[in-house]
């Protein structure tokens, strides 16, 4: 069941009809296990970073930090999906909705299959609300019978998946590929404690051919195997699954108490 609040008070009508559709906002998603969540510094910087660019103004990190402590605390899931959104009609002081679903299972699905799509997310380095485009491509991908998508830009140069970070398995190490995307936290926290070689360079689309494996990483899951981009395909290197295993297991998860004075 879905818990929701907003500005610490829960939903009613009169507040869902002023706040939706939601035009303009950002947001951040996160899982909860035992009232802890994986590197929520780094959901804060994301929050307050995106609030100073789009709004001018940001909430301070406290403020957000209680304001979801509460919310978590008045559903009673230790464990649990988190979406912390910000959103406001007009370009002034956000409203802040906390979000509280049931836990999804981080267990990696079977190698997916994916394709690329020439796309470019406006405002890539921010997590918005403005994705009718990345719906309509996702829609066209699943309508061509595939799992999922990897966006490229106008120059064949590979970017990010849908609503994941793509990571490259080149037989030793990983490859990050450059250009403007969201630096996604569960990105960050691998890649903060992976004990392989590492790599962030641009790749281009007739490069894809040369790794030997390729993963997607995002808050539901920090490695999720790739069997297929268009017509290349993906076996599961048992060495880059253990290389993501080991990084992710060296993730600290805390208590939203830890971040409080």
């Amino acid at each position: 069941m879905r818990h929701i609040e907003v500005n610490g008070q829960p939903l009613d009508v009169e507040t869902a009809t002023r706040l939706i559709p939601l035009p303009h906002g950002h947001f951040t998603a996160a899982q909860v296990r035992g009232n802890r969540i994986a590197g929520w510094q780094h959901h804060l910087r994301r929050l307050r970073e995106a609030s100073r660019e789009m709004f001018g103004w940001a909430h301070e990190d406290e403020h957000v930090t209680r304001l979801v402590q509460a919310a978590l605390a008045a559903d009673g899931r230790g464990d649990a999906s988190l979406r912390v959104i910000m959103a406001t009609p007009k370009r002034d002081e956000p409203d802040v909705l906390v979000v509280v679903d049931d836990p999804v299972d981080m267990t990696p699905a079977p190698p997916l299959r994916t394709r690329t799509a020439r796309y470019e997310r406006e405002l890539p380095w921010v997590k918005h609300l403005a994705t009718m485009g990345l719906l309509r491509a996702h829609h066209q991908a699943h309508a061509a019978g595939v799992d999922d998508l990897i966006f490229v830009d106008h120059g064949g140069v590979v970017l990010e998946g849908s609503i994941w970070n793509l990571a490259l398995w080149d037989g030793d190490g990983v490859t990050w590929p450059a250009g403007p995307v969201l630096d996604g936290v569960t990105q960050q926290l691998v890649r903060d404690n992976l004990d392989v070689p590492q790599r962030h360079r641009a790749v281009r689309v007739d490069e894809l051919d040369g790794f030997r494996g390729a993963f997607f990483l995002n808050s539901q899951c920090a490695c999720q195997p790739i069997g297929a981009i268009d017509a290349v395909e993906y076996a599961v290197p048992p060495d880059a699954v253990a290389a993501f295993e080991r990084a992710w297991g060296r993730v600290s998860w805390a208590p939203l108490t830890a971040y409080l004075t």
